[in-house]
């Protein structure tokens, strides 16, 4: 087999060889130690250690892009609070200008106001003429509160007739209607309060409980202002001087 023959041939190698020649030469010094048959072990664990070495570098490799990607966070998180900060002080630098400038116009439009011999700018005289009280110019209300179409004379007192022009006999029925108008509305108010209890009879006879009275057609209640004319099974009729109301029970 090639071990017995790479055996022999080793051997041979080493007879024909002087012994100073055997030690210094490194074939015989490598296999002497570890033999002609071990070269495919030393292989494996050169890989190993290169694979183990990989595994290290990669290893390596990741927490140093993670490094980096911290530092470019932190960077970009630092700029982006400055940048804003800048903008931030750049307005309120802004805003106390234009505060300072209004309170220094303000303050030169009362400067010019307690010495109008000092005169001052356009702007200056502009804002004095915003902030000056101009109330007491105005017209009092009372004075343009009256009739346009009627003349008015200062110092007498206007009066306006609502029927003025209208003829004698449409006034006097109009005020009459008004009148009955109001009448009616109080009758009515009175009969809303009154209270329709119940009926009790037969047609032509029923007699009705209004209010804490029993009452039938012919009687005066509520101190004779209202005369019973009509009592039917679920109503009364009351009249008032040429008035007439209706209660209805249940209602």
């Amino acid at each position: 087999m090639k071990s017995y023959d790479q055996q022999d041939d080793s051997s041979m190698m080493s007879d024909s060889m002087p012994d100073h020649e055997q030690q210094t030469n490194p074939v015989f010094v490598a296999g002497s130690s570890a033999g002609f048959g071990s070269f495919g072990d030393d292989d494996d664990d050169v890989n190993l250690m290169s694979t183990g070495s990989g595994r290290r570098r990669l290893r390596e490799g990741t927490l140093l892009l993670l490094v980096v990607l911290l530092i470019a966070s932190g960077i970009l998180v630092g700029m982006r609070w400055m940048g804003t900060r800048g903008i931030q002080i750049d307005q309120d630098v802004a805003i106390e200008t234009k505060v300072d400038a209004f309170l220094q116009a303000y303050q030169d439009s009362v400067d010019q106001a307690n010495n109008p011999d000092a005169g001052g700018t356009q702007a200056e005289i502009m804002v004095n003429n915003l902030t000056d009280d101009r109330t007491a110019s105005q017209v009092p209300l009372e004075d343009i509160r009256f009739n346009p179409f009627v003349l008015h004379v200062p110092g007498e007192d206007v009066t306006t007739d609502p029927n003025d022009g209208q003829d004698p006999d449409a006034r006097r029925l109009q005020q009459q209607r008004e009148a009955q108008r109001r009448l009616q509305l109080q009758y009515q108010a009175e009969v809303d309060r009154m209270m329709l209890g119940s009926i009790l009879g037969s047609p032509g006879r029923f007699v009705a409980q209004l209010d804490d009275n029993i009452v039938q057609v012919g009687d005066m209640v509520n101190e004779g202002r209202f005369l019973v004319t009509k009592i039917s099974a679920t109503s009364i009729t009351l009249q008032a001087e040429h008035f007439e109301f209706t209660l209805t029970l249940g209602e």
